[in-house]
């Protein structure tokens, strides 16, 4: 039987991994500033085998980050949904 939604190939998945980590670096000062405080050269994770050397963000890091941490600009957002989540606040 086919699948409806194919599965993303692992190459796939670590080019997808790639690309996101390069447009966070290039366009977020936040994240610039958070990979280079923990020493992670962005261009030297090939995949998602190297997750684990990325250092992980909790909410608190992002609300205080706020819109520092986007990596769009406010015309290139189509919609914002927001979640208050099991805290009761939201992050925008």
């Amino acid at each position: 039987m086919e699948s409806a939604n194919p599965t993303i190939e692992q190459p796939d998945v670590d080019a997808l991994l790639r690309a996101s980590l390069d447009r966070m670096n290039r366009c977020s000062a936040f994240y610039r500033a958070w990979f280079a405080g923990h020493g992670v050269d962005v261009a030297a994770v090939r995949g998602v085998a190297d997750l684990a050397r990325l250092p992980l963000l909790d909410k608190a890091q992002l609300a205080e980050a706020g819109r520092d941490a986007w990596c769009a600009t406010p015309g290139e957002v189509v919609d914002v949904v927001t979640t208050s989540g099991t805290t009761g606040r939201s992050l925008l």
